[in-house]
């Protein structure tokens, strides 16, 4: 009995060492400065590695048992069993979570939609994935529950306001208002200048005038809170006046 328990402690170690170094290594990729994708893959490769190792380790602590691994495993009984504690549900996770990595949906470190949450993408597992968003939250999800995803990341970003107006202002002198205001726009991660495309919504009582600046990847949001506090001073200062917020329901 005794031999059987310090067989298994052995195993149990084992396992333990796997993981040690597998994590061990994964850190000294990271410090490595690999590309995001290449972090991505590899860590997907040390999941498998730990995963494994738990399962080998899980039959050969059975099989030191006397549990007979073999017959086990060709019963239905066992089987059945697995199902029910969710085998089906994860392993449709880690299908999923292949097709995201290897389809390079999105990796570490971009900035993503998953499912309408938005966020940086901490973490992507076999099993699940792990976003950080604004507020400092962090949401897991099932690779499996995932159905719509949004890279903002990839490409360019493009910064859009619509600017509401009351139409007893003429479009040419608004216009020329913004254009005094935007042409001297500089911002560390705008692209090009901002550019006024002209009348965007025309309605009974205000027309909206839309203003487009192209910006680094998912850098909009903070330009489009920097250009508009820059317009609607110049608004205050010569005291044009905005539509009722009754009003702007409508568009």
């Amino acid at each position: 009995m005794l031999d059987k328990v310090l067989l298994m402690a052995f195993v149990v170690v084992v396992i333990f060492s796997i993981h040690f170094i597998a994590n061990l290594f994964f850190k000294r990729l990271i410090m490595g400065k690999v590309s995001k994708r290449k972090e991505t893959i590899f860590l997907l490769i040390i999941n498998l590695i730990k995963y494994g190792g738990l399962l080998v380790g899980l039959f050969i602590i059975l099989s030191i048992l006397g549990v007979d691994t073999a017959s086990v495993l060709a019963g239905a009984g066992l089987l059945g069993i697995l199902l029910g504690f969710g085998l089906q549900k994860l392993m449709q996770d880690m299908i999923n979570g292949f097709f995201i990595i290897f389809e390079n949906q999105y990796v570490v470190g971009e900035y993503v939609s998953i499912n309408n949450n938005v966020g940086q993408v901490l973490e992507l597992g076999l099993k699940t994935t792990k976003i950080l968003t604004y507020n400092g939250e962090i949401h897991y999800f099932a690779n499996g529950d995932i159905t719509s995803v949004i890279n903002y990341s990839r490409n360019d970003s493009l910064s859009i306001i619509d600017l509401p107006i009351l139409h007893k202002y003429l479009v040419d002198e608004i216009i020329e208002l913004v254009e005094s205001v935007i042409k001297d726009f500089n911002h560390h991660n705008i692209i090009s200048r901002p550019k006024v495309l002209g009348v965007q919504v025309i309605d009974e009582t205000f027309y909206s005038i839309r203003i487009v600046c192209p910006t680094k990847s998912f850098q909009h949001f903070e330009v489009t809170r920097v250009l508009k506090t820059k317009i609607v001073k110049m608004l205050n200062e010569e005291g044009i006046e905005y539509p009722s917020p009754i009003l702007l329901k409508k568009q």
